[in-house]
């Protein structure tokens, strides 16, 4: 079992590396086109270190996620979910452009997290304080 436990992190962090160089990769060349879809070349400026906290914290998300148990799965799910929400929110409201690879990353991420947490969910209910006999 410590085995599998072993191979399943080490391609989840392989997947997390390619799943990086396709989303910087992508925005190096596609920057031209992408910069005539925003409101103004400071915006997306500033939203580069908010990307590259949020890829560090999922990376963070990634390795603790097999060590901490199911409850942090799921929990961090929900979080990695509210960026991927905010990017389909902010693109219908004020026409910003993002890159398909962020909000691919961002779902896959999300949503992974809650299924590998709800392999368990007797144990995500033990820790939200409800009792799953």
């Amino acid at each position: 079992m410590h085995q599998l436990i072993t191979l399943n992190f080490k391609l989840s962090i392989l997947l997390g590396i390619v799943g990086m160089l396709m989303l910087f990769g992508s925005m190096a060349i596609g920057y031209p086109q992408s910069v005539a879809h925003l409101a103004s070349y400071k915006s997306q400026t500033l939203a580069w270190p908010l990307i590259i906290f949020v890829l560090i914290i999922i990376a963070w998300f990634v390795y603790y996620r097999y060590e901490e148990g199911y409850f942090l799965a799921f929990s961090i799910g929900f979080t990695v979910l509210i960026p991927a929400a905010g990017i389909f929110i902010s693109e219908s409201i004020n026409g910003a452009y993002y890159n398909d690879y962020e909000k691919i990353f961002l779902s896959y991420v999300g949503m992974s997290h809650i299924s590998y947490g709800l392999l368990e969910w007797r144990s995500v209910l033990k820790v939200l304080g409800r009792d799953a006999n």
